[in-house]
This record gives C-alpha cells, structure tokens and sequence, in this order.
C-alpha cells in the first residue's frame, strides 16, 4: 500500500515536471514575442519622428534656395547702382511673400523702410570688391543693429572676426571665384569651376577663406582639384589635390597652381547622413600678365 502511494506521488510529481518544461518554450515564444512586438513599436516611432525632422529640414531647405536666389538677384541690382524700391519685380516678390506669410509681412515693411539711398550706398560700399565684406556678413550685422535679429540665422558666430585675405600687388589680376554664403547639402559635392592659362598668366594663386556652420561639429572637407582629380573624387576615391583638408570649420588658404587647366573649388558634405552646412566663402585668383 504504502509502495504504491509513493509510487503514485513520483508519478504525479514527474508530471509536473513534465508539463513545466513542456510550458517553457511557450512562456519563452511569448516574452520574446511581447519583446519584439514593443521593440517594433518604439521603432516605429522614432522612424516617423525621424521622417518628419527630415521633411522639416527639406522644406526648409527648398525655401532657402528661392530665398537666397531672389537675394542675389537683388545684390547685383544694388551692386549696379539700383536702389531697392525700383528693383523690377520687387513689388509682386514682396506682395507674393506677404501673402503666403502674412506673419512677416510686419517685419518686412520695418526692414525695407530702414533701407534708404544712403544707407543702401554705404551698405554695398563695404562689398563687390578683393578687400571687401561679404554681403551676408553685412545684411547680418545691419539687421542685428537696427534690431531685426538677434543672432546669426545661419548658425555663424556673431563674435568670431572672419578671416582676412592677402590683397593682389597692383600690377596683379583677380579673379572672383565665390564671395558669399553657400548651401551645401549632404549630396552632391558643390564645386565651382576656374580656368588657368599659363600662356598669358603667370604666378598664379587661389587665395581665399572658408568657415562652415551646422551639424554637430560646424565642418566640411574643401579641395581644389584638376579635371581628372575632381572625377575620382566625384566618385569616392582618393586623390591627392592641389588642397585638401578632413573635416574642418575654418580655415585660410593660399594655394599656388603651376600647370594650365580647368581647376574645382570644391567643398564636400557627403560624410554628413542628415545635416546641410551653411559656409561662407570668399576666393578669389590672383595673376599676373607678361
């Protein structure tokens, strides 16, 4: 009897062992599901908070381009001598911009009263020329005197002196490669193209500075490249180049070319996956004639 009674008591408690592992796999199943099911989830989430800051800053971006294209369209006019209010088109720009943002429209009418003949001639006589300012520093640091800013919209140190450059000797030539602020998105490279012809110029520089904002880390590679150099680089190959630096935010550069060709100023943002920079650049090529 007593035989049998334990024999009943190693048979039922051997079923409990049984069924408890048999029910580890499913409690297992369960967890990693319950897991991944709320991994999935978060994912989610952070990919449409992700997808919405990366909307954000495109629109952003396209805006700038018109902007920044209506602003040098208006810096040339000034720059030959007309004054703002007769600038063709001006009228229907502003009415255009005060009707899709009628929130500036305030802002603009204060702006564009400040700007008289006078202060208009003194502003474009502090740029257009080697020496000379650039005209985003200028209409910055306007702004922020009368007022209409606080800081820098383009994320610029308002305290840091830029950069100055060598002027040419007054028997040489120049040549203005870029005098102002550029948009450069993560992909493609920007580059502006330059001649030189050692048959007619000799002592032939690229003198010029360069000073990058956003991101993290405020940087961007710069170049200057020969035809055949630009295509590996365009192309994600090494090169040595004329100039090249890493990531960097500032710097000037003094670069001397000894052979004829089509050259690149090139300022590279590809390492960045999500983060346009704003860079301001002055360059210019120095020569002389025989």
């Amino acid at each position: 009897m007593t035989h049998n009674h334990d024999k009943n008591v190693r048979s039922k408690g051997s079923g409990d062992i049984v069924t408890y592992f048999k029910s580890v796999p499913v409690r297992v199943t369960v967890f990693i599901t319950g897991t991944l099911l709320v991994a999935l989830i978060l994912n989610l989430a952070l990919s449409i908070l992700t997808l919405e800051k990366i909307y954000s800053k495109s629109l952003l971006s396209e805006y700038s381009v018109i902007g920044r294209y209506y602003v040098r369209k208006i810096e040339l006019s000034l720059g030959f001598g007309k004054t703002l209010p007769k600038y063709t088109g001006m009228e229907k720009l502003l009415k255009s911009i005060k009707q899709d943002y009628p929130e500036i429209a305030d802002i603009l009418n204060k702006v564009f009263a400040s700007l008289d003949q006078k202060t208009l001639q003194n502003l474009n006589s502090r740029t257009g020329f080697v020496g000379g300012e650039i005209a985003y520093l200028v209409a910055r640091d306007y702004l922020i005197e009368q007022g209409f800013l606080t800081n820098d919209p383009s994320g610029f140190p308002i305290d840091l002196p830029t950069p100055t450059i060598d002027l040419p000797d007054p028997t040489q030539q120049s040549l203005e490669i870029v005098n102002h602020i550029i948009r450069v998105k993560t992909d493609p490279l920007w580059d502006k193209t330059f001649e030189v012809n050692l048959e007619t110029m000799r002592d032939v520089r690229v003198v010029g500075w360069f000073m990058a904002s956003g991101g993290g880390f405020n940087d961007i590679k710069v170049l200057i490249l020969d035809d055949i150099d630009f295509i590996n680089w365009e192309n994600r190959h090494e090169v040595e180049g004329l100039y090249k630096t890493d990531k960097i935010t500032i710097a000037k550069v003094d670069v001397p070319i000894t052979v004829s060709g089509k050259y690149h100023l090139v300022f590279d943002n590809r390492f960045s996956t999500f983060s346009h920079k704003n860079v301001l650049a002055k360059f210019y090529l120095y020569w002389s004639e025989d």
